[in-house]
């Protein structure tokens, strides 16, 4: 909890004009509390880097949950694979800003892998993560025309009282992995952002609201991504770095977890289970 320094006098006023004034000057304060900020922002970050990096590629469930994750450092939000109560929610994983303001919220699909393929020459690269999981048109069809835990209709209808033309701020997040060339051991997390760029949807004659980008259909390519959702730039410039030691350190905690938790009868396993997801929330 941050001190309450109004009242506070400095003991080592060197003037009578500096008694009862703050030692640390407003500008000085913004800067410490803007550090400390960032050394927070680079923790967590840095444990998800790890837990992202410490997935097999075959788990593309968790793969994407700690993609979303990251994601929402950047982007404080929503998460509507959890607001909406439904994992299968299209087209946005993560809503920077709220979808009870919607011409301020910017919608992201968030895409993740970490896989790293060998190329022809034996060498480890990183996976182009629309490669492995595209983004389609009609999934932005189904995200502006579904109601309830479908889609954002109601809130469409809501807040722009059955407009003819609505604007949504739409974009995407890639998150992959470069590993060394020679071992494939992960060196950083890449963590992309694509627009977000403003989309005009206009009702047809059936009460649905359509646009151009609802007709492509399908994204297969950080290009391709680029091309209709717009410009990329690295959230986190470099990558987000992964310590090989800190690495190793959570495999084998993970897995000296499991085989621990393997040993449990059913009903200590539900009630860790259940503090588990607790914790994790």
């Amino acid at each position: 909890m941050r001190p309450n320094l109004n009242n506070y006098e400095n003991p080592f006023a060197s003037s009578e004009e500096e008694i009862g004034q703050m030692d640390i000057a407003v500008d000085e304060e913004e800067l410490i509390r803007e550090s400390i900020r960032l050394i927070i922002l680079e923790s967590e970050l840095g444990n998800l880097a790890r837990a992202f990096s410490a997935t097999s590629p075959g788990d593309k469930s968790l793969v994407g949950d700690i993609g979303e994750e990251i994601a929402q450092v950047y982007h404080p939000g929503e998460n509507l694979n959890d607001t909406k109560k439904n994992t299968q929610f299209p087209f946005a994983d993560v809503v920077g800003g709220s979808t009870d303001d919607l011409k301020n919220a910017e919608f992201y699909s968030v895409k993740a892998t970490s896989e790293r393929p060998k190329t022809k020459s034996g060498k480890y690269t990183h996976r182009d993560v629309f490669g492995n999981s595209m983004i389609k048109g009609a999934s932005i069809a189904s995200l502006v025309n579904r109601r309830g835990n479908k889609g954002i209709r109601d809130e469409i209808d809501q807040q722009y009282k059955g407009a003819d033309e609505i604007e949504l701020n739409l974009g995407a997040i890639g998150l992959n992995i470069s590993p060394d060339k020679q071992t494939g051991v992960p060196n950083r997390v890449n963590v992309v952002q694509y627009g977000p760029e403003k989309f005009k949807f206009q009702k047809n004659d059936d009460d649905m609201y359509v646009g151009d980008v609802m007709k492509v259909a399908k994204m297969r390519s950080a290009k391709q991504v680029r091309t209709n959702l717009g410009g990329a730039k690295e959230l986190e410039k470099g990558g987000i770095q992964v310590d090989p030691d800190g690495l190793q350190k959570r495999k084998d905690l993970v897995q000296s977890v499991r085989a621990n938790m393997a040993k449990l009868p059913d009903k200590k396993l539900t009630s860790i289970a259940k503090a588990l997801e607790e914790l994790g929330d």
